[in-house]
């Protein structure tokens, strides 16, 4: 009979349904522990010393102890024995490489202008007291003796590295930054220890394309599909080879919130939004994510660790690596907090 039929196709179902998530259960466990089954195993993350886990990584030269991103802050990072360097650069009117963070230089320089604005023997002078980013409303008041008001050349940090991981950020990518940066990584022999990122989805895929030996960090982009697709992370292909994320404290939520707001598009509102949110969901299983890509080959890194408290929850995750804008643990105390 017709109910007969149906019955029956309903048991069959049950279990082709039991069949296929014992299959799923097991084959996502070996592929946990055992990626390389399936994956290729990525290269950057052996550059590190695992002994040293958490390394620590100076963000933008450590800013809270240098006017940021400036040749004597790398200076200073170095000589406070970091394992690496954080940094942004972008490409100035003459097609000079240089290291600096915001898209203008209001905070920095007091101007409302950009860096492509200026040749580089051009570019204003940085402003003896400039907000912390992180903060809140606390400022970096310049020291004449130890700090610099010079915009520097990104080769000059690639001098002075003495074979440090380097973390470099284009912040606005074009075909043509690209290139010089990418040839410049290469001229000094570092292609297996600098870290390159962006925004960009677009060209992320160029600079994996040019330049496939430099390693590439993680787009927001695919450390949503990363965390949005934990369950099946296991068999995801992942190109990148470091995934770098922020500690989502509610102090940094209300800090990009504020300046998604401030470019006047609902769109960049709801995607910020969407953003923070999955990077909270991430600080809540960052426990199971990362050992998985760690056990790739592929290098995680928490930012921006100013307190001791989120500290704790990096080490706790057993990140690879965290950024900080102190060049030393013994820096981060708890009453500091960062937003």
């Amino acid at each position: 009979s017709t109910w007969g039929v149906i019955l029956q196709m309903k048991k069959m179902l049950g279990k082709i349904i039991k069949v296929s998530g014992a299959l799923y259960f097991s084959s996502s466990c070996l592929l946990y522990f055992y990626p390389d089954l399936l994956h290729e195993h990525h290269s950057f993350r052996s550059q590190f010393d695992m002994k040293k886990t958490p390394v620590l990584v100076s963000h933008r030269g450590g800013s809270r102890e240098r006017q940021e991103n400036t040749l004597p802050a790398f200076i200073h990072a170095l000589k406070s024995g970091v394992e690496g360097l954080e940094m942004d650069v972008y490409l100035t009117k003459d097609k000079q490489v240089v290291i600096f963070h915001d898209q203008n230089l209001i905070r920095m320089a007091g101007l409302p202008k950009k860096i492509e604005d200026f040749d580089f023997a051009s570019l204003p002078k940085l402003l003896d007291r400039t907000l912390l980013h992180f903060s809140g409303d606390e400022y970096y008041d310049v020291k004449p003796d130890c700090d610099s008001k010079e915009i520097p050349l990104f080769e000059s940090v690639l001098k002075i590295a003495d074979g440090k991981i380097i973390f470099v950020e284009l912040k606005n990518p074009t075909s043509e930054i690209i290139s010089i940066v990418g040839k410049l990584i290469q001229k000094h022999n570092r292609e297996k220890i600098t870290c390159w990122s962006c925004l960009s989805e677009k060209y992320a895929k160029q600079m994996k394309k040019e330049f496939p030996n430099i390693p590439l960090c993680c787009t927001p982009r695919t450390c949503a599909r990363i965390i949005c697709g934990f369950f099946l992370l296991p068999f995801m292909s992942i190109k990148e080879d470091s995934f770098c994320v922020p500690m989502c404290s509610s102090k940094f939520f209300s800090m990009k919130m504020a300046e998604a707001k401030r470019t006047g598009s609902i769109y960049q509102e709801i995607r910020m939004m969407f953003f923070l949110m999955v990077i909270r969901f991430l600080n809540k299983i960052d426990k199971f994510i990362f050992p998985h890509l760690n056990r790739r080959g592929i290098q995680t890194s928490y930012w921006v660790i100013n307190s001791s408290q989120d500290l704790k929850k990096a080490l706790d995750a057993r990140v690879d690596c965290v950024m900080s804008d102190y060049c030393d643990f013994k820096n981060i105390k708890p009453e500091q907090t960062y937003g």
